[in-house]
């Protein structure tokens, strides 16, 4: 990729900035960087926030259950002391 040049992008960093979210994995980013308008980028942003929000949300649960079983335990060592004459 080759630095832009003149002044329609404000930093080449911008540009990176774009070019990876329009073309991640994370879909969400994706929409967020290829939305048209304002409204369609507020929805994007709105939805891909509730969706990290639900997984940390689901996270936490889960943790806390993981956390509510108690693993106990217990060694038992029977030595035997032997001696050969």
């Amino acid at each position: 990729m080759e630095k832009p040049e003149g002044k329609k992008t404000s930093s080449y960093l911008d540009t990176l900035d774009y070019d990876f979210a329009s073309s991640t994995s994370c879909h969400g980013l994706a929409h967020v960087a290829n939305a048209r308008g304002m409204f369609s980028r507020l929805f994007w942003i709105i939805a891909v926030l509730a969706m990290c929000g639900g997984l940390l949300y689901q996270l936490a649960k889960l943790f806390e259950t993981f956390l509510k079983f108690s693993a106990v335990s217990e060694v038992y060592v029977k030595v035997s002391i032997t001696c050969y004459q």
